[in-house]
C-alpha cells in the first residue's frame, strides 16, 4: 500500500521537475518532484531581460547566457550553467516590443557579470 505522500496517478506528477534522481518504477513521493526547480547550493537567483525568445525554455532547463555586446575581447559567455527557475509574463516595453524576464539561478560571479552587461546590451540564452 502506498501512503498519502506518494503519487498514485501519473497526472499527479506530469509536468513536474524531479528534485532527485528517480529510477524507473520507483514510487514517487511529493518531495521528489515539484513545479519549480530548487536553486542549487552556492547559486543566486536573478531576473534577466532576454533578447532571445524564451518560449522554448522550461523551468529546470540549463542554458548559457551570452552577451551580444562583447566582453572586452574575451569570451562573451557570462554564465556557463544558468538554471531556468521561472519565466515571466510578456510586458510591453517603451519601444513597443514585448519583453520577458526570466529568473535564473547561477553562480554569484556569473550573476554579477550578467547584471553589469545587461545594462550595456542584449543578453541571449543558448540551449545546452
Amino acid at each position: 500500500t502506498v501512503g498519502s505522500s506518494y503519487a498514485t496517478d501519473a497526472d499527479e506528477i506530469t509536468g513536474l521537475i524531479a528534485q532527485i534522481d528517480i529510477a524507473v518504477n520507483d514510487p514517487i513521493s511529493t518531495h521528489m518532484a515539484r513545479d519549480a526547480p530548487l536553486p542549487p547550493t552556492g547559486t543566486t537567483v536573478i531576473e534577466v531581460r532576454l533578447a532571445s525568445n524564451p518560449d522554448d525554455l522550461l523551468p529546470g532547463d540549463s542554458v548559457q547566457l551570452v552577451s551580444a555586446v562583447g566582453c572586452a575581447g574575451e569570451d562573451c559567455v557570462l554564465a556557463e550553467e544558468a538554471l531556468v527557475m521561472a519565466i515571466g509574463e510578456a510586458e510591453a516595453s517603451s519601444l513597443g516590443s514585448n519583453e520577458r524576464q526570466v529568473s535564473f539561478a547561477m553562480k554569484p560571479h556569473a550573476a554579477a557579470a550578467v547584471m553589469e552587461l545587461q545594462q550595456a546590451g542584449a543578453i541571449v540564452a543558448v540551449m545546452r
